[in-house]
């Protein structure tokens, strides 16, 4: 039973590739900078999703108020409401037009997994906000278990989501590439 068609497909087509460039343009950006910029100092982001327990948390948010960066790490939480729907919608987009090319292609499987890889990162929302529930917790709270634990496992299946959703979107160039059946 294949899926049904992912809410994206349903973009007016003459707008589908200025709306997947902005997308992608606005989830790269703060990527870009956050790595150029590294603003939470010796420990980022991405350790503190990880971190896994509380012990591995409060070495982190030690290490933030020592370098006066707990309010960056604030903000970019807060950031982090908009975020998911920025960097899902753009990896969903891009898995709606790899789908489209593959059934141009004439090839229904592969549209079909490109459909669902679609899904899959839209996903990714849900597990950003569970993870983001388990790191306020902790940010504007007092670490305590189940919360990192639970950041750790949501961080997990939201990177997974996202890695699978980019599976579908670099698939998009070879169903360009491949001829009509």
């Amino acid at each position: 039973m294949a899926l049904p068609e992912h809410p994206l497909t349903h973009w007016p087509a003459n707008h589908r590739g200025a709306a997947l460039i902005a997308l992608s343009v606005v989830t790269v950006v703060p990527l870009i900078l956050n790595a150029a910029l590294k603003p939470l100092g010796s420990e980022d982001i991405v350790a503190f999703e990880l971190a896994g327990s509380v012990a591995r948390t409060e070495e982190i948010l030690a290490a933030w108020r020592a370098e006066d960066v707990i309010g960056v790490a604030k903000g970019i939480q807060l950031a982090d409401i908009v975020y998911p729907f920025v960097y899902a919608l753009a990896i969903a987009g891009g898995c709606v037009g790899a789908a489209a090319a593959w059934a141009r292609a004439g090839n229904a499987r592969m549209a079909n997994i490109a459909n669902v890889l679609a899904w899959v990162a839209t996903s990714a929302i849900v597990f950003d906000y569970v993870e983001n529930l388990g790191l306020a917790v902790s940010l504007w709270g007092t670490p305590a278990t189940p919360w990192p634990q639970l950041a750790l496992v949501a961080a997990l299946l939201k990177f997974a989501a996202i890695l699978a959703g980019l599976v579908g979107v670099f698939s998009w160039p070879i169903a360009a590439r491949t001829p009509p059946a």
